[in-house]
């Protein structure tokens, strides 16, 4: 038998791998079982209900804490990123200005292929924990699938298979944090994206070799192209609303990136009822798998209709989380039926987009005050990678209420504005939309056994 080590410390990781057509593909070769490896007890036994074919096996590695020479590694590689989001970034949450003018002098100067490369080689030669020990000796791997490279836990688990000489492939399972978070520690054998775009950003800012990165698309957009709908009726009687209404969904940033959430809940219900939207319209309020929502403030409102989805690993917003397949299906069924999407800069406007269906993003807030993770609204629009999606025209920003509403309305009765955008955006970004990602990541991992 040929083993896949392949690690799921995030709940990310279980949404592309886990529950895509990558772990079916995978384990269509009968030769081939899966190790996962994972830092939670509670996570493990969570999957271990769903996921309990004879030829996948779980193991359970406290979380890496970097000491030492490791843990000044993991603070360098913050430095060997610069892109016009670090830099924001850094400039909202320095201490002076005196602290962002040093950090951007070290950051300029460490933020060159040359200098990345001599760091990495000398983090590689130099830093030794052996981590995932009694994982290696017990399963063997004869492969290591890191789901996330910018995380201290797979870096090190990248580290230790390629001292044992096992082969690796590390999975950039985002769409900004090439240019978002840090520089890479330990490279792989060989890269996975998602589309073109971070390919190149991917070589662009980080040395990495163009000829390892395979572009595989996003697998986890596979369902949108080949699963069959619930019937409409069905699904609006899940939530609660009449089929016959238009349904706008706003999906909301979360509490732990800014305070304003509830206060544009509000204006949407408000400009709703008033019919600023027309006749027959209806909100849906879906919040993040990832957050926590407040419950005093949901309780305050039994008008509201919402999606809680997400199961939960821990009592902080972060990344130990999942979705399970029907909350899955319901969000495909949620993009299908809705007549509109608003939110601030968020992923779900691809989803909208491969689906056509209409995206507004919110360039205002109701309290000037507010930030978003340090960043203001302006700010939020000039990510890098985000900057890439307005490109495409597929997203319209508006820049007050009274645009909001008049932008929504003109969607409502005119949806086939902005298709042309649209269609580029979710070719963009997801690089296929034949849903057959997940199937074509899981045979490239499988041609390297």
């Amino acid at each position: 038998m040929k083993t896949i080590g392949i690690a799921i410390f995030e709940g990310v990781a279980s949404k592309n791998i886990l529950r895509t057509q990558i772990l079916p593909a995978l384990l269509a070769r009968p030769d081939v079982q899966v190790a996962l490896v994972a830092k939670s007890r509670e996570r493990v036994a969570y999957h271990e209900k769903e996921f309990n074919d004879a030829r996948i096996s779980y193991t359970v590695i406290e979380p890496h804490r970097p000491k030492g020479l490791d843990a000044f590694f993991a603070r360098l590689k913050f430095f060997l990123l610069r892109t016009e989001t670090t830099v924001m970034r850094q400039r909202a949450t320095a201490p002076s200005p005196l602290h962002f003018f040093l950090w951007s002098l070290l950051n300029q100067a460490l933020a060159r292929p040359t200098v990345q490369k001599i760091v990495r080689w000398g983090d590689y030669a130099l830093v030794r924990p052996l981590s995932y020990a009694v994982y290696f000796e017990k399963h063997r791997p004869d492969i290591i699938v890191a789901a996330n490279l910018f995380d201290e836990a797979e870096a090190q688990l990248v580290r230790e298979a390629r001292l044992r000489g096992i082969p690796t492939i590390g999975f950039v399972n985002s769409w900004d944090k090439t240019t978002a978070r840090s520089g890479i520690r330990i490279f792989p054998d060989h890269f996975i994206v998602f589309n073109e775009q971070v390919r190149d950003e991917l070589v662009r800012y980080h040395g990495a070799d163009p000829a390892k990165i395979f572009v595989g698309g996003i697998p986890q957009y596979d369902q949108y192209m080949i699963r069959t709908p619930s019937p409409r009726d069905v699904f609006f009687k899940s939530i609660g609303i009449d089929p016959h209404m238009k349904l706008v969904v706003y999906s909301p940033l979360g509490g732990t990136f800014w305070s304003g959430d509830w206060a544009m809940i509000d204006f949407l219900q408000k400009i709703v009822s008033e019919g600023r939207l027309g006749v027959n319209v209806a909100l849906l309020v879906r919040f993040p798998p990832n957050e926590f929502v407040n419950e005093k403030e949901l309780a305050s409102r039994p008008w509201l209709y919402y999606d809680y989805p997400g199961m939960r690993f821990s009592t902080a917003r972060g990344s130990d989380w999942d979705m399970t397949f029907p909350e899955l299906d319901h969000l495909s069924d949620t993009l299908t039926y809705m007549s509109l999407l608003i939110c601030y800069a968020s992923s779900i406007s691809v989803d909208a987009a491969i689906l056509d269906r209409p995206v507004i993003n919110i360039h205002f807030t109701l309290d000037e005050s507010v930030r978003f993770g340090g960043f203001t609204v302006e700010q939020l629009y000039r990510l890098t990678h985000y900057r890439a999606a307005l490109a495409s025209g597929g997203i319209r920003l508006v820049e007050n209420a009274d645009a909001l509403a008049a932008q929504a309305r003109a969607y409502l009765e005119h949806p086939v504005q902005d298709r042309k955008g649209r269609a580029r955006l979710a070719r963009e970004q997801c690089a296929y939309l034949d849903g057959k990602s997940g199937e074509r990541i899981g045979n490239f991992i499988l041609n390297y056994l």
